[in-house]
């Protein structure tokens, strides 16, 4: 079977790599995260990436990690500061780390990312908040509770069926923890 022919492929090709890899079959995992790679998928480069640390390939987790994150991944930025920390490249390890944080940050704010569940396109989904100091949502007078979950806005998964979309200006008010869910009903 091919992966990777379109978002719903490319998302098949990825759950199913991670099944083989939490199974031990690094083999099958590697054969199929490749097959996502080739349409250009930054997600699978960080998987491989991943599986060639589990393996102990530090040389081949560095490439892929450096593949993903020049394709925007933030988290292969941080896998690629622990992988220099390891091959004792530090001063590279410090410039990932930023670029991790960085990265994460705007993730955390942007008023789209990519969905780690099955929503269908077009699904509602509720995102969540985890009040902090200085967080509000626009058009409330009060700042959220500290330490309370409160739902931020109602977005919607994207055509392609990768990313939950909020509305125009209606991306996470804070920056802090954040969580997904079907909208209630």
């Amino acid at each position: 079977t091919q992966y990777g022919d379109d978002a719903g492929d490319d998302r098949a090709g990825l759950g199913l790599g991670s099944l083989y890899r939490q199974s031990g079959l690094y083999e099958e995992a590697e054969i199929v995260y490749k097959q996502v790679r080739s349409k250009g998928s930054a997600s699978a480069s960080y998987n491989l990436g991943n599986l060639y640390i589990q393996q102990g390939n530090l040389s081949k987790a560095k490439t892929m990690f450096e593949e993903s994150s020049s394709k925007g991944h933030a988290r292969a930025s941080g896998n690629l500061a622990n992988v220099y920390l390891l091959l004792g490249e530090s001063e590279k390890a410090q410039k990932a780390r930023r670029e991790s944080q960085c990265r994460l940050a705007a993730e955390a704010t942007a008023s789209s990312f990519e969905q780690a569940h099955a929503f269908r396109v077009g699904e509602e989904v509720q995102i969540y908040v985890l009040g902090n100091l200085d967080c509000s949502i626009e058009g409330q007078e009060e700042p959220l509770e500290e330490g309370e979950w409160t739902i931020a806005t109602t977005a919607v998964v994207d055509d392609g069926g990768m990313l939950i979309q909020s509305p125009e200006g209606e991306g996470l008010p804070c920056l802090s923890w954040f969580g997904y869910g079907p909208a209630e009903q």
